[in-house]
């Protein structure tokens, strides 16, 4: 018992030192959507390895140094009305050795949106697995000293629908920080 509980803790703690950048996707289904900022010391482009390059905005922020919240923000413009896919996640990354995904995971919070309308950024509406209006997979919903909040990595993602219109720049703002032992504990 003694040796489960040590190998649980190690493991903890070794996420926990793991390097993990938060990482905010936008797909546009048919939207071209054009790039307008980033987010500061990170990266966002319209990247060339999906399908239709122009309707899709990947946008990834710079390793988070620590657990406290941090503040992430971009903007883009839609070039047509329609709906999108914000999709919040960490940084994709794989073990060299054995070829498989390594999650990195990041928590997310007060994700609010100008030029659309979200609906439950704050996570605070919902049921005890999973917060109102989100597409989430089970044990990323965190209830912790009153506040509610996500965790994700890239292939445990959050998303939500929303109606963008033409020409309206689209602002996503949000409080992202690296998961802790506590955190990654949480929802199992």
């Amino acid at each position: 018992m003694f040796r489960k509980i040590l190998t649980i803790a190690l493991v903890l703690t070794g996420a926990s030192l793991m390097a993990v950048a938060p990482r905010l996707d936008v797909s546009g289904g048919k939207v071209k959507l054009k790039p307008a900022a980033k987010p500061k010391g990170g990266n966002m482009y319209n990247p060339s390895w999906t399908k239709n390059k122009d309707c899709y905005i990947f946008s990834q922020g710079p390793t988070l140094k620590n657990e406290e919240w941090t503040d992430y923000e971009i903007s883009f413009i839609p070039e047509s009305d329609g709906f999108i896919v914000i999709s919040v996640k960490g940084d994709w990354c794989k073990d060299k050795a054995t070829g498989k995904m390594v999650p990195h995971w990041v928590c997310w919070d007060n994700i609010v949106v100008e030029g659309a309308d979200i609906v439950n950024g704050d996570f605070e509406q919902g049921n005890a697995d999973k917060p109102a209006k989100w597409s989430i997979h089970k044990g990323q919903y965190i209830s912790k000293d009153g506040n509610k909040y996500i965790k994700t990595w890239h292939n445990k993602s959050a998303s939500q629908k929303v109606a963008v219109k033409a020409g309206q720049k689209v602002t996503i703002k949000a409080k992202v920080k690296k998961a802790n032992a506590e955190d990654l504990a949480a929802g199992k």
